[in-house]
């Protein structure tokens, strides 16, 4: 969750702006606590970024 799409290189160094998605969507969502409802709508929040700026972007498990 707070790490880049690996299609735009360095998915593996840790990014803060992600991580400040991460903490901004643990307060909207989980009252400041991680749970599922966070899990959920972050998860979303990444896979609709992934459609819009990766061409490239599939959602099937390798």
């Amino acid at each position: 969750m707070t790490r880049a799409d690996a299609s735009f290189g360095d998915n593996h160094s840790f990014n803060e702006t992600l991580f400040e998605q991460f903490v901004e969507f643990n307060n909207k969502f989980g009252g400041g606590n991680y749970n599922l409802t966070v899990a959920a709508e972050l998860r979303w929040q990444r896979i609709q970024e992934s459609i819009t700026t990766n061409p490239n972007f599939s959602f099937i498990v390798p």
